[in-house]
């Protein structure tokens, strides 16, 4: 029987995952997956835990955002683990790019069907920092709107919440020289 971890954060979506957490797992219960669950406890939690744990189970699932989707696949990369998600963020931008949504029973549906596809990692180096993505990487506007979303605009939810923020935070944002290379050439 496939093993499944489920890495939740309870904090995503303004702390509703952790409310809402109860049901979903139900649901998992329900539907007979052998799984382990670990709550992350603070910003960066989840790459350890997907690091420390992913081995021991067939699938890691990353349960929230994009950020935890993030943080789960820098701890997964390298292992031999199946990573799976189970969107329950606010914007969920990578996983509706791969043709999930924000629906955790159909998500789970395809957990259970064992649907997997190839992902591309790339990997973004800040000074001595070094982590990995499978969505995007953003520098300038983006990476700031994406850091206010945490702390501002609480009142706000989903796609509006980064609409609202990209446009206030244009009018504040300074320029950042920065180098990209792709495939080894500088771009």
């Amino acid at each position: 029987m496939t093993s499944y971890l489920f890495i939740v954060n309870p904090n995503a979506r303004n702390g509703d995952i952790g409310k809402m957490w109860p049901k979903v797992e139900e649901e998992i219960k329900k539907r007979g997956f052998n799984y382990t669950v670990e709550m992350t406890k603070e910003p960066k939690h989840a790459i350890e835990i997907a690091k420390t744990r992913g081995e021991n189970f067939d699938v890691v699932v990353a349960t929230g955002g994009d950020g935890t989707v993030n943080e789960v696949a820098n701890g997964l990369y390298g292992l031999d683990t199946t990573f799976g998600i189970l969107p329950l963020g606010n914007g969920n931008d990578y996983a509706i790019g791969i043709k999930l949504d924000d629906n955790y029973q159909r998500s789970l549906d395809i957990l259970e069907q064992g649907l997997t596809c190839d992902l591309t990692v790339g990997i973004a180096k800040a000074d001595e920092d070094e982590r990995y993505f499978v969505n995007i990487v953003d520098t300038g506007v983006g990476a700031t709107v994406s850091v206010a979303s945490f702390t501002e605009a609480k009142w706000l939810r989903g796609f509006v919440k980064y609409y609202y923020l990209a446009l206030k935070k244009l009018f504040q944002y300074r320029l950042v020289n920065t180098v990209m290379k792709i495939d080894d050439k500088e771009e």
